[in-house]
């Protein structure tokens, strides 16, 4: 998107000036994970290691589809 230039001098157009790009490279999204889930669970406290363990081994051949499922269907309690 650009921004007009205010700055033109009378009589003159105004000539469009491009926004600033961002100077870090974004990362390509991809599939939430439930590794990654857990892990930020246990970072947070919301999970014990055993407890985000266990539900990592559930999840490996459970019929869930989506990572945040897992969790939430075995009514995770906090450890804080």
């Amino acid at each position: 998107m650009a921004t007009p230039n205010r700055n033109a001098p009378e009589g003159k157009s105004a000539s469009v000036t491009p926004l600033p790009t961002a100077a870090v490279p974004r990362r390509p999204d991809r599939k939430l994970q439930l590794d990654d889930v857990l892990k930020l669970m246990l970072a947070d406290g919301l999970v014990g290691a055993d407890q985000a363990e266990d539900l990592h081994r559930s999840g490996r051949h459970g019929r869930v589809n989506h990572p945040l499922v897992l969790p939430a269907s075995h009514s995770v309690s906090h450890s804080r």
